[in-house]
């Protein structure tokens, strides 16, 4: 696991670009900390700089990588199947000169071009300068656990592992693209290609840019897709054979992702899909298994007891970090500036601290439980809306449905927080927005007014459990959930696999029936049935879906209500109608409703703002001034 900058320039490269890009570079110095390489290509006009986590090889597996002279590799993330790929190729006559998953995909490239990911298994961003045949290769793997961001701006194309990289550089400027407020709000992210910034896109998930060095045009292109958007002829899973099908392929899954030359253990929330995750490491007898968690002394969703049980339960090494609201606040300004490609998730914060207590018990790899819930309904938000439609279809009159949805609001059958999705999905009987939608369409042209007609989004074409995870697949898992995994590991220079990610896997749960991946108002029915078959606490199987749960409505109200006097006060981020936030914040503050999620995801892009587009640093480096002073303040 590693960081990556790289530019094509549009005239020799001079020693004053390389310096630019060799400090640009340290900006990621987080995500490698154990080496840093610089190398100039003249025949591309081209510089790859590298920063390394050593992983695999530890010896030869530096980075960039070149064969022949006239092939070149930056590369981010893991080849599980190295070894395999390796013998096949050796077969071939192929020979090589490191033991790292690096010259694997170097050496497939060389001979395959993009093809030659099809063999591979693993999670993988790369940069592949081909002087052959004229060709820079970007690409980013299939489900897109690792990003690359790009930019083409007059000095030339430049690629990198974050955006903080490509700002760092003196030819590339932070311009806000207010046009993407709608999908942020929405997603809680912005979904490939597109970024909160201007003129810098992210590749696709499953996607390859070829840049062609002569003509400097690009094209992209998808080489995987969802099962659900192909049609490949793959047979259904029978019944009976489910269960049995989904572990021989978990279990293979979570096998790859054990390959590493230091220490390896695993986050442990108490929750069912983390639960299985170390369940499998035990089952295929993995030594010393260490685990990691947050504790939340005194709230009533702290899930550390669970996790406490399941590693009693495999003889897991289990270390736990107790959480205070202090803490995370104090960390809200490293939050910020490793979220530049800003994810509004407040639940990163503790899995940052968690990642930081893995590294300093020197764990340098975690596997987490990521990806379930999109393959097999885990969200409440899907069963809602599932029963919301079979409800609106009872009660043909849109008048009638108004109506009913106003008595219970009444009642308080639905409080003021439910009342967008109630009308959305209810009332309107409008498709599913995504698990991240808080503000209904009304809600979110409010809040967008000054903004005008706002883009159409896209929106779920299924109405039943598989189809909305689909849904969430193709833009929840690749630009929300990876990338805050993904920060949050590498800010603390740790490495996360997600084995419920693994292709193979993905292709074989869509081929289950759907009444083994979910049914109405029961989710994980095959992950249950695994998990119990493989003695995981009754109590975690049973469990409510919990994750990691902030007070924020509560600091809004103690010791961040001064940064909403600042919001409030500066109305610095265009687009916004900060009438309609004040109306927010106060139903928040009186208690009118439970409305800090969507307060979170303004204060989030408020903070992000200030750092990424004002440059605003604060006394402290990497540090908000306007968080700082609101912690500050409440504790005068």
């Amino acid at each position: 696991m590693c960081g990556f900058l790289g530019g094509i320039f549009r005239k020799p490269v001079l020693a004053a670009d390389v310096a630019a890009m060799r400090n640009a570079v340290r900006t990621v110095a987080h995500r490698g900390p154990d080496a840093e390489g610089v190398e100039v290509v003249a025949g591309a006009n081209a510089v790859l700089a590298f920063r390394r986590l050593a992983i695999i090889d530890l010896a030869t597996g530096d980075q960039p990588m070149s064969a022949d002279g006239a092939h070149h590799l930056v590369f981010n993330g893991e080849i599980y199947n190295y070894r395999d790929v390796r013998h096949s190729m050796e077969r071939d006559g192929v020979q090589f000169q490191t033991a790292s998953d690096t010259e694997v995909l170097l050496r497939s490239l060389m001979r395959h071009g993009a093809e030659g990911l099809e063999p591979l298994r693993g999670m993988f961003a790369f940069a592949y300068l081909d002087l052959p045949r004229r060709r820079l290769l970007l690409g980013r793997d299939r489900l897109g656990v690792k990003q690359l961001y790009f930019t083409d701006v007059p000095a030339g194309l430049f690629f990198a592992s974050e955006p903080k990289a490509l700002l760092a550089l003196p030819w590339v400027r932070p311009a806000f693209a207010e046009e993407q407020l709608a999908a942020y709000f929405t997603f809680r992210c912005v979904p490939a290609p597109d970024t909160l910034f201007r003129g810098i896109q992210k590749l696709a998930a499953g996607s390859v840019l070829t840049y062609d060095l002569d003509t400097e045009r690009s094209r992209v292109d998808r080489y995987w897709t969802l099962p659900s958007e192909r049609e490949d002829g793959a047979p259904p899973v029978r019944p009976g054979d489910a269960l049995d099908a989904f572990e021989a392929a978990f279990l293979e899954s979570v096998r790859r992702r054990l390959v590493s030359d230091v220490p390896l253990g695993a986050f442990l929330s108490g929750g069912l899909d983390s639960s299985t995750v170390v369940a499998a490491m035990h089952r295929l007898g993995h030594p010393e298994i260490r685990t990691f968690t947050a504790a939340f002394p005194g709230s009533r969703d702290d899930e550390a007891g669970f996790a406490r049980r399941v590693a009693q339960r495999f003889g897991s090494e289990h270390h736990v970090h107790s959480a205070t609201d202090a803490e995370f606040i104090a960390a809200l300004p490293r939050w910020v500036e490793l979220n530049d490609d800003l994810v509004a998730d407040a639940s990163s914060l503790p899995l940052y601290c968690v990642s930081r207590l893995a590294r300093e018990r020197d764990c340098i790899v975690l596997l987490s439980g990521e990806g379930s819930d999109e393959l097999f309904g885990g969200y409440g938000s899907y069963h809602k809306f599932v029963l919301l439609r079979a409800l609106g279809r009872m009660i043909p009159s849109s008048g009638a449905r108004r109506a009913l949805a106003h008595a219970l609001e009444s009642a308080g059958a639905v409080g003021s927080q439910d009342r967008p999705r109630v009308d959305e999905y209810f009332v309107r009987r409008q498709p599913y927005m995504g698990t991240a939608a808080v503000f209904g369409s009304a809600e979110l042209s409010r809040l967008l007014a000054p903004l005008g007609d706002l883009p159409g989004l896209p929106r779920a074409t299924g109405s039943g459990l598989a189809g909305l995870g689909a849904f969430d697949f193709v833009r929840r898992i690749p630009d929300d959930l990876l990338v805050r995994t993904d920060r949050a590991t590498m800010g603390a220079s740790v490495e996360a696999r997600v084995p419920f990610l693994d292709h193979d896997l993905v292709d074989l749960s869509y081929r289950l029936p759907a009444a083994a991946r979910a049914i109405p108002g029961v989710s994980k029915v095959v992950l249950r049935r695994l998990a119990h078959r493989w003695g995981v606490p009754y109590q975690t199987i049973l469990h409510r879906k919990i994750g990691f749960q902030l007070p924020i409505g509560a600091w809004f109200r103690g010791p961040l209500r001064q940064l909403w006097t600042t919001i409030l006060k500066e109305r610095l981020v265009p687009g916004i109608n900060y009438g309609f936030v004040a109306e927010l914040f106060e139903a928040h503050e009186r208690g009118r409703g439970h409305f800090e999620e969507p307060l979170w995801r303004i204060a989030a892009l408020e903070l992000w703002f200030r750092r990424w587009i004002t440059g605003e640093r604060g006394v402290a480096e990497e540090s908000p001034a306007v968080v700082r002073e609101s912690y500050a303040a409440s504790h005068r």
